[in-house]
Formats: structure tokens, sequence, C-alpha cells
């Protein structure tokens, strides 16, 4: 479960990873280097299916009230598919 818990944290302080997180939720997991378990994937998908669409919208809430109060945010996950010190930051631009 630790891992949903990264994810739905780097969705509160990473626009752009929050909006894929919601497109294509298991290839943005896979993208950023989850490897998840059957009740890890399973939990992902309810949180995303668009059943409850509050959840994102209390995840952009949280984004806007700028929790991270520098853009790209310094907290924001990075996806995998960078090589060794090519890993760039995610976020937008302030």
């Amino acid at each position: 479960m630790n891992n949903v818990l990264t994810i739905i944290g780097a969705a509160a302080v990473d626009d752009k990873f929050l909006a894929s997180l919601f497109d294509d939720p298991i290839g943005t997991a896979r993208r950023y280097g989850f490897q998840l378990d059957l009740f890890e994937r399973n939990a992902l998908l309810e949180l995303t299916n668009g059943k409850q669409p509050e959840i994102k919208k209390g995840l952009q809430r949280l984004y806007d009230m700028k929790i991270c109060p520098t853009r790209p945010c310094p907290w924001a996950l990075a996806p995998v598919d960078y090589g060794p010190g090519e890993r760039q930051k995610t976020g937008t631009e302030r």
C-alpha cells in the first residue's frame, strides 16, 4: 500500500502527474517505476476510475493551495525512463 500512498502524494504536488495518473493509472505507475502488487493495482484503479470525481478535484485543490511553494516541486517524482544523471524534474514552471 506504500506505493499507492506515494502515488497520491505525488499527484498532490505535480499537476502533470495528476493528469497522467487519471488518464492512464497503471501506465503512469509503471513509467515512474512503481511495481504494484494486485492489491495496490486494484486500489489505484478504484481511486482513478472516474466514479468518484471528488478525489481528482481534491488532489487538484491541494495542488492549487501550493502545498509545495515552488514549481516544479522538488518533491515531485521523475519518470524512470531517464538514465542516471538525466532525470528531469516534473511539474509545472511557475
